[in-house]
């Protein structure tokens, strides 16, 4: 048969959970009881260090021997409080498992699923006690230990230690200290101004600076020397500084922090009192501090940046409030030379470029060939120069006359081998592979030459080719220089 009562693998217990504002809550995914005194709530408040009993009335959602249930608390449970739900069944045996003569399945399945209640709510429990590492002597923790007294160990025991009023006596051994002290400045005075007791006097200033601990300097009087209130305030110290270290070494490790976890610091608005500080604080101190020395950087009329050994300053005076918009890319600002010089003495010069930039612009001056053929400028993409597609065309002002467009981007009409150019060429991309073309100048002649055009490469751009048609003539002076924007 299906049992009637099935228990999941658990821990019979919720996680530690928050308040709303209200005061019933419920019911708890996967935690079923048999009888309502099964359940128990601890709650805390906000200021609160431990969980406590809290006292609620408990009511079955559907009324079943194995129910989903709510528990109500006495008033409303605010969101700064928190509060953990357990089942913990108290073993019994009221209830019989026969049927005449036969056993009864279900009220047997019913003692069975209570049995394994137990036995979770046992394992975990468990886990709350005071465990040993493997290969461990396990420890008895002593009767009778008072409130406020440390634990010490002693073999496999924890015994009794010291407890605050001892640490706290530590600054009335030091005061007594300093009587001892001044009793034995006092003996040393006496034995100056009796030339008799001098003797018994310097005797017992030594006994109050040198005698051992936990003995009287003079019997029955409550006085002992300074040697004893010194390793008294010693080793309370040493107590206290073994059982802070050890405290947090043992303490529950945390992968992240909140910002409601706190940290002890000296304060030094409070006569360097202890004090505590949240994460949250923190950050907002850290915040603070970063943004007024961000102010004093970026508020004034001038601010720098340090690159590498040397100073970067924006300096100005604006009128009104201004905005820089830049596109969605990396960018560098203004035009970039990527080289220039001589013009190489060959058929086809090529310069290699790459598809960053969305502007180039060549500079030729005094620029000439050997020959007639008209100067052009072909793209390149994919390491080659396209040797069509071309369009538009170019113009002489001085001639009247113009030419169009087809292996490359023409800058004048005509040619021959005495013209010298002054010009400007200009590519400026369009969208994706598409380039527009503009060029402007002079031949040495009357007038001006120029044109315009666009072209779609096959790919990126990732080159520049002079030359002209048939690649037959060279270049025999002139310089450039050749420049981009990103």
């Amino acid at each position: 048969m299906t049992n009637p009562y099935p228990i999941p693998r658990q821990v019979r217990q919720t996680e530690i959970l928050v308040g709303n504002g209200g005061a019933v809550y419920g019911p708890f995914d996967g935690l079923k009881i048999f009888d309502l005194e099964d359940v128990k709530v601890y709650s805390r408040a906000d200021e609160d260090a431990r969980f406590a009993e809290t006292a609620v009335t408990v009511e079955k959602v559907d009324g079943l021997p194995f129910d989903y249930f709510t528990i109500e608390f006495g008033a409303n449970l605010p969101v700064t409080s928190e509060y953990v739900v357990v089942s913990q069944r108290v073993a019994e045996r009221s209830a019989g498992v026969n049927k005449g003569t036969l056993l009864d399945m279900t009220a047997l399945e019913k003692e069975l699923s209570k049995v394994a209640t137990v036995q979770q709510e046992l394992r975990r429990d468990f886990g709350r006690t005071l465990m040993m590492d493997f290969g461990e002597t396990p420890l008895t923790i002593d009767a009778g230990i008072r409130d406020g007294f440390s634990l010490v160990r002693e073999g496999d025991r924890l015994v009794e230690g010291f407890n605050s009023g001892d640490i706290g006596n530590a600054q009335e051994y030091a005061e007594a200290a300093g009587a001892s002290a001044f009793a034995a400045a006092g003996s040393a005075g006496a034995a100056a101004g009796s030339a008799g007791a001098a003797g018994g006097s310097a005797v017992l200033a030594s006994k109050f600076a040198n005698d051992p601990e936990d003995t009287e300097v003079i019997p029955g009087s409550g006085l002992y020397s300074t040697k004893h209130y010194l390793a008294k305030v010693t080793a309370i110290w040493g107590q206290v500084l073994v059982g802070i270290a050890a405290a947090f070494h043992a303490a529950t490790g945390k992968t992240a922090i909140d910002d409601a976890d706190e940290f002890g610091f000296a304060n030094s608005n409070g006569a360097w009192a202890l004090g505590k500080v949240t994460f949250a604080n923190l950050i907002t101190s850290i915040f603070k501090t970063t943004r007024t020395i961000a102010n004093a950087r970026f508020e004034g009329s001038t601010f720098g940046l340090i690159l590498s050994a040397f100073r970067l300053t924006i300096a100005g005076v604006l009128t009104a409030a201004r905005t820089i918009t830049v596109p969605d890319r990396d960018i560098t600002l203004g035009m970039v030379r990527l080289s220039g010089g001589p013009i190489p003495a060959n058929v086809a010069v090529d310069w290699a470029v790459t598809s960053g930039p969305r502007r180039y612009v060549m500079v030729l001056s005094a620029y000439s060939t050997n020959g007639t053929g008209v100067p052009m400028l072909q793209l390149k993409a994919g390491g080659a120069a396209e040797t069509s597609g071309y369009s538009g065309g170019s113009a002489n002002s001085g001639s009247g006359t113009g030419l169009a467009n087809s292996s490359g981007f023409y800058f004048n009409s005509g040619n021959s081998a005495a013209l010298s150019y002054d010009v400007v060429i200009e590519l400026i991309l369009v969208n994706g592979n598409t380039w527009i073309f503009r060029a402007f100048g002079s031949n040495a002649g009357p007038g001006t030459v120029g044109g315009g055009g666009s072209k779609t490469l096959a790919g990126p751009i990732d080159g520049l080719r002079l030359t002209t048609p048939g690649a037959v003539n060279v270049p025999d002076n002139g310089e450039y220089a050749l420049y981009a924007e990103y």
